[in-house]
Formats: structure tokens, sequence, C-alpha cells
């Protein structure tokens, strides 16, 4: 597979890689797992109303059949 990041976000990966002492591939894997683990499991669990078998924290309040709006308190 072959991923086209922006120039900008390369160069973000790249400064992280170097500070981190690792390799840049190794960084973007490690940030597409996180990124899988976290937001696209649970936007799987929303879209299918199925729940994905993973580590990743779960949010069941988001696959609710119905939802109710909420007051932002500060």
């Amino acid at each position: 597979m072959k991923i086209q990041l922006r120039r900008e976000l390369t160069e973000r990966y790249e400064l992280y890689a170097k500070l981190t002492n690792r390799n840049v591939n190794d960084v973007i894997q490690s940030a597409l797992s996180d990124w899988m683990d976290t937001c696209g499991d649970g936007d799987i669990e929303v879209i299918t109303g199925v729940p994905m078998d993973t580590e990743a924290q779960h949010f069941p309040f988001l696959v609710a059949e119905h939802s109710a709006s909420m007051p932002l308190l500060n």
C-alpha cells in the first residue's frame, strides 16, 4: 500500500522520529496503528453497530441507537 502524506505532516513525523531516535517509517506505522486502535475502530463500531475486538478504548455511548443533546458545563 502506498500512502502519500503532505510535506508539512511528513516534516512533523521526521522531527518526531529524530527527537525520539526512531525510524520515520516506524513512527508513521505507530501513528497509523494508534489511530486505527482509537479512532478507526470506533468509527467502524458506530457505522456497523458491531464492537471491534481490540484493546482500544471503546466509547459505548457512541453506538447508542438514540442520542440526546447534553448541555456543556463550564
